[in-house]
């Protein structure tokens, strides 16, 4: 690789950073499906939205920990 303009160690961080940048993605999406499975008043929902997709992973991991209950009143 060194031949080519590229070391080593540049190439193991992008990566690195490549598979940080999938798994924050895949955790959001994750996350967000499971909120839209939850039945939540709108403003808590939009409140766990905001977070998730703010606060890179401690918003998703937060809703993944804390695990909301179904609280829609009718």
């Amino acid at each position: 690789m060194e031949a080519i303009g590229i070391s080593t160690g540049y190439l193991v961080s992008a990566i690195f950073s490549l598979l940080i940048l999938t798994v924050w993605i895949v955790l959001v999406v994750y996350a967000l499906f499971a909120l839209r499975k939850r039945s939540l008043p709108s403003t808590a929902a939009a409140i766990w939205t905001a977070m998730i997709v703010c606060i890179p992973v401690f918003g998703a991991l937060a809703f993944l920990i804390v695990k909301p209950e179904n609280t829609r009143l009718e």
